[in-house]
């Protein structure tokens, strides 16, 4: 749930409902240390599975590396043993050429699609958007998504119902210039380009599944700049925006009741007062 230097924790958590509304709830929590190795340029540890914990990281040479470990829980909440099993990767060879250094900007996980269980998506601050499927084979294929122009800021996988019924599964993606693109994951081709806002894209919200509420055919962006957005998949076109917290302040979380029909912003200042 949190890593800090050398220290993480992992929770397990507990869903229920509650008067129509789902609850989570911390069933065991368990502390651990372990030495991370945390390189220059890695992305959050994100849960790859149940049990395995992937990030990825450049180095000096600009090679990018997924790194995987596997994590054995003990059985009983009194035990205090945890096994580690990591596992290295390189995605780039040493030795090839690039235009300019790719940093990997910000990192999702596909789950179920171009024919693996898993599928690492990567944005970088040059616009590419890199699919690594895992686990790793001989011969496994790397995808290239191109069309942005700015650094991706932001990723969501989503499925929606085009025409005749048929069910689409897509990857959103937000560059720094407030740009939304709409990627089939069927054909890695680009559906639509959606201009959101005149920041970057700082994250989305999806619709609820099977709920038929208003604005359940959108998504939401926010912008950096506090802009909160509604993009139709119907019109492709942003439909409604509004200022959700000042663009002084950093989002911290966002929120949308479908039932109640509202959503709820939470920030703080960013300034460097002494408040």
């Amino acid at each position: 749930s949190w890593f800090d230097s050398n220290q993480a924790c992992l929770q397990s958590l507990n869903r229920s409902n509650r008067a129509g509304d789902a609850c989570l709830s911390v069933t065991r929590e368990l502390e651990i240390e372990c030495d991370m190795q945390w390189e220059e340029d890695s992305t959050p540890w994100l849960l790859l599975d149940d049990f395995v914990l992937a990030r990825s990281y450049c180095d000096a040479e600009n090679s990018t590396f997924l790194e995987l470990i596997e994590i054995e829980i003990p059985p009983s909440q009194g035990g205090n043993l945890v096994n580690f099993k990591p596992e290295v990767h390189s995605w780039i060879q040493r030795g090839e050429s690039h235009e300019r250094k790719e940093n990997v900007s910000v990192e999702i996980v596909l789950r179920n699609c171009l024919g693996h269980t898993f599928v690492q998506a990567l944005g970088y601050n040059n616009g590419v958007i890199k699919l690594l499927p895992w686990p790793l084979t001989k011969g496994t294929d790397k995808h290239c998504l191109r069309g942005h122009s700015r650094p991706i800021t932001s990723l969501i996988e989503w499925q929606i119902v085009k025409a005749k019924n048929e069910v689409c599964k897509v990857l959103l993606s937000g560059c720094e210039n407030g740009d939304v693109r709409v990627w089939s994951l069927d054909n890695l081709e680009c559906m639509w380009t959606i201009p959101v806002c005149v920041s970057g894209i700082s994250g989305f919200i999806l619709p609820e599944k099977y709920l038929n509420y208003p604005w359940t055919d959108c998504f939401v962006a926010t912008g950096k700049n506090g802009t909160v957005s509604f993009v139709s998949m119907n019109e492709k076109q942003k439909v409604r925006a509004f200022l959700g917290y000042p663009s002084t302040n950093e989002l911290v979380s966002i929120a949308w009741n479908y039932k109640r029909n509202y959503i709820a912003c939470l920030s703080i200042s960013i300034s460097r007062g002494p408040n």
